[in-house]
């Protein structure tokens, strides 16, 4: 994805700044309350984002929505369960119901990636019991679609392509790569590695449990080592890195570390105890989303809570988010479900 260099406009700016300050001048009581009334009368009333995330329809399916690629604005993908789905611009329909020939088994589709309309990326596993499960690619080429024999990485966590015939794959305790004719093992342990963000070929980060790595175009380095499990990472720019995921212990917030162009730090937001997140993308440097149980705003300086929508039996959860653009943001979650947000209104 490309960052387009568009700054924010001036109310989302006042917005984010006074949602920050609101709570910080409550616990000064009276003065508070005037430098409050103050700032709120400068457009005579109360700055905020004003926006929510609408259900899609899609195809019948009880599984998550795990992973979206979109192509372009009307050519989106995304998979749950064993069913791939496509986007023509104004519906999503069923474009592959994939079942093992033993009919025993299952598949559980994890990732999608498109290098253009004509080269995409399938990534899952055929699930045999709750302990034995194998990893499955599939590759299509805007005809035809056929099963790709790779090595088996028990689960296949994220996809990434620098360029068709340079691709990653995570998963078990295993790296794979892409040469543009296969997929091979390679020498790098993945130490649970859930995520990664490339700049180019020789220059990566991967995150997992426990720990933070970076690619220099030969070797994998431990960066820092943390406490928790971090499933996503992403860079709005060379100077802001954001890694993000679930505790490993039952108690404490959510782990989310910022990456200030030389180091890793702890990063305490306006998050909860019960976050826990599964994907992070931005726009621009001051325009991106985290999602996971619910969802953040990050306008550049604050992040700024937005409530997913519970699912018919009241779950929740989101766990893939695909940026568009600034105005068109996608989010699978639980249930089979599509989340979409239209921009601020």
């Amino acid at each position: 994805m490309t960052s387009q260099d568009r700054g924010r406009n001036d109310r989302r700016a006042f917005a984010g700044y006074a949602r920050w300050l609101r709570p910080t001048l409550a616990r000064w009581a009276g003065v508070g309350l005037i430098v409050f009334g103050v700032l709120l009368s400068c457009d005579g009333e109360e700055p905020e984002y004003d926006g929510v995330w609408e259900v899609v329809p899609t195809p019948k399916c009880l599984a998550g929505v795990r992973d979206i690629c979109f192509v372009t604005p009307n050519d989106g993908w995304a998979v749950a369960g064993h069913q791939i789905w496509h986007y023509d611009g104004s519906s999503w329909s069923l474009f592959r119901d994939l079942h093992p020939a033993d009919p025993r088994y299952d598949y559980g589709l994890t990732q999608v990636w498109f290098n253009g309309p004509n080269d995409g990326w399938f990534a899952g596993d055929e699930m045999r019991s709750q302990s034995d499960y194998r990893s499955r690619m599939w590759h299509y080429d805007g005809s035809s679609f056929k099963e790709v024999a790779i090595p088996d990485v028990r689960h296949i966590y994220k996809l990434w392509f620098n360029a068709p015939d340079d691709g990653w794959a995570f998963g078990g305790y295993y790296a794979l790569r892409y040469d543009g004719q296969k997929w091979y093992r390679t020498d790098f342990p993945t130490y649970r590695w859930k995520c990664c963000f490339f700049w180019g070929p020789n220059d990566g980060w991967a995150t997992g449990v426990v720990s933070i790595w970076r690619w220099n175009g030969v070797n994998w380095d431990q960066v820092k080592e943390v406490s928790n499990e971090l499933r996503c990472v992403a860079f709005p720019a060379r100077n802001l890195g954001w890694a993000m995921g679930d505790r490993i212990e039952y108690s404490g917030e959510a782990p989310v570390y910022r990456y200030d162009g030389s180091k890793w730090t702890n990063h305490e937001g306006p998050f909860r105890p019960a976050d826990r997140f599964y994907d992070i993308e931005f726009v621009t440097v001051d325009y991106g989303w985290a999602v996971g149980l619910d969802s953040y705003f990050w306008d550049g300086e604050f992040w700024t809570y937005f409530e997913v929508p519970a699912d018919e039996v009241g779950g929740k959860g989101a766990y893939c988010i695909e940026c568009v653009s600034e105005e068109d943001v996608w989010v699978g979650a639980t249930q089979g479900r599509i989340l979409r947000f239209k921009g601020f209104k």
